[in-house]
């Protein structure tokens, strides 16, 4: 199914016509003689490197890890007053009331 071309007129119409029954002289002229066939229906084995041939190779026991998920961390002492956000989301921790009026007062 090809697409139908519009043109602007009828003038575009023939060049286009002549064009296209050049290239198809061309496409005939310079056709292969012989049908390939698809590169699907080509077979190929790549060659294994000498001391590749074995198949069965065995895992490594790297030991044994858990993959239960971590438990959330929480801070539980008390030297921490709470946590202020410096520049967009970089927090940082107060210890001193000091420290909060300083990062309230920075320069945003």
């Amino acid at each position: 199914m090809t697409k139908k071309l519009k043109f602007r007129n009828a003038e575009e119409k023939r060049k286009h016509e002549e064009a296209a029954a050049k290239w198809d002289g061309i496409l005939k002229k310079y056709a292969p003689k012989v049908k390939l066939e698809p590169k699907s229906k080509l077979s190929y084995t790549p060659k294994v490197p000498a001391g590749r041939e074995k198949q069965d190779i065995p895992s490594v026991d790297t030991g044994t890890w858990s993959t239960a998920p971590i438990r959330e961390r929480r801070y539980s002492g008390d030297a921490m007053i709470g946590i202020g956000m410096m520049h967009k989301s970089n927090l940082v921790p107060i210890f001193k009331a000091e420290e909060a009026k300083d990062i309230a007062s920075m320069r945003r």
